[in-house]
């Protein structure tokens, strides 16, 4: 009797050990075993406060390959094309395609900037039955670009309704140094190139955001199957603006889990640290100043926003 009890305990621990390590299915099996054929249109629809019109989605489900697609001609100032495919097989597709979206009208980075219409293109591929799977083989690119003329708000300490939102808003701040902050800040053109690759983004150069008086580049690695970060972005001001101030920036460290980054400055060592980083420091009045070497070849290059997407 005592046997067969712990024989039966045994079984019971062993069947929730493996529900535990079950991940769940993208498609569970009896919906694999459906069809469906849906085509909705909506002539407006609003998303966290962000407005689209004349909205399609179709979807799809035969033989166990499901395809969602959906389109916003008019979707904060530009269109949005985006469709995602999960085959029977378990490979997975994803694309996003975004024109002129306008990252002032959308409600998290409204606080933040201003009129800045920007193209998005995303391609990611992966296979898995299910998504922890998947992440981890996913594979492709994300290209963002704005080609200039947007604005950064004078008062960008205020908080995002999101990620995003609250990450832009901690990194604008502590570029605090290099910002007038009697006046709006120009962006003449912002980039973020992402390759994806086993689960990972992961790159020397992801990101660079020109200002007429600062420009910011930087890179390192998002782990999509951990959800962490570790960005190290490099601010340095632009030709004929000197920086002055204790507070000069060498290095903006994000790290932690995506839903909680951390936002760090390294300011400190400004001497030992200025060869590596390629800068010119000074002392005047008892004020560290920072002029960047490389900001004087400002206009041997083009302007990250002219370079084409992958």
């Amino acid at each position: 009797m005592r046997r067969a009890a712990r024989s039966a305990a045994l079984l019971v621990a062993w069947c929730t050990v493996v529900s535990a390590q079950t991940r769940p299915p993208l498609l569970p099996a009896w919906l694999g075993a459906l069809e469906i054929d849906i085509e909705a249109s909506a002539a407006s629809m609003e998303w966290h406060e962000t407005r689209a019109r004349d909205v399609t989605l179709t979807v799809r489900l035969s033989g166990g390959r499901l395809e969602i697609a959906s389109t916003a001609p008019e979707i904060a100032g530009g269109t949005l094309q985006a469709r995602v495919v999960h085959e029977a097989a378990g490979v997975s597709r994803a694309e996003l395609t975004a024109r002129a979206i306008d990252a002032g009208a959308i409600a998290a980075l409204s606080p933040y900037v201003t009129a800045m219409p920007t193209d998005v293109d995303l391609r990611v591929h992966g296979r898995g039955p299910d998504l922890a799977t998947l992440t981890a083989s996913a594979a492709g690119y994300l290209y963002l670009h704005h080609d200039g003329g947007g604005i950064i708000e004078k008062t960008v300490e205020q908080a995002g309704g999101s990620l995003l939102g609250n990450m832009l808003g901690k990194v604008l701040t502590v570029l605090s140094p290099f910002r007038d902050a009697a006046s709006t800040t120009v962006v003449e053109c912002l980039r973020l190139h992402a390759p994806i690759a086993a689960g990972r983004i992961d790159g020397p150069l992801l990101a660079e955001l020109w200002t007429q008086r600062m420009r910011i580049s930087g890179g390192g690695a998002v782990d999509l199957r951990t959800g962490t970060l570790d960005l190290a972005l490099t601010p340095s001001a632009r030709q004929g603006i000197r920086i002055g101030g204790l507070d000069a920036v060498h290095v903006i460290e994000v790290t932690g889990g995506l839903d909680a980054p951390q936002v760090r400055l390294d300011s400190g060592r400004l001497l030992e640290r200025a060869a590596a980083l390629g800068t010119v420091v000074a002392t005047v009045g008892g004020r560290a100043v920072i002029d960047t070497i490389n900001a004087r070849r400002a206009g041997q290059r083009l302007p990250c926003g002219s370079i084409a997407p992958p």
